[in-house]
């Protein structure tokens, strides 16, 4: 089985830089949206830069762009390990 990337630094960097320049603070953490120890490394650097108010996971594949196998552990573990995490470090209210 082939295991595909979805992380491009490059293009996140760019990111980084054009919000940046609109005027926005902006932190970056390539994130494994599949790992558990990945996804408590980024609440951790989020609640670490303040009150996590909000989290949205876009994460998520469709049966074109993966196997069953991959949608499953993306859109339904992953997100439940990010659901998780992220309540965890959650701001009240």
């Amino acid at each position: 089985m082939q295991v595909r990337r979805d992380i491009n630094e490059e293009k996140l960097e760019t990111l980084k830089h054009d919000l940046t320049y609109s005027g926005y603070d902006v932190e970056t953490q390539v994130t494994n949206a599949m790992d558990l120890d990945s996804i408590k490394v980024l609440a951790e650097k989020a609640a670490s830069l303040g009150p996590v108010m909000y989290f949205i996971d876009t994460a998520g594949a469709s049966p074109n762009q993966a196997s069953p196998e991959h949608i499953i552990n993306l859109d339904l573990i992953g997100t439940s390990y990010a659901i998780d995490e992220f309540g965890k470090v959650m701001a009240r209210g």
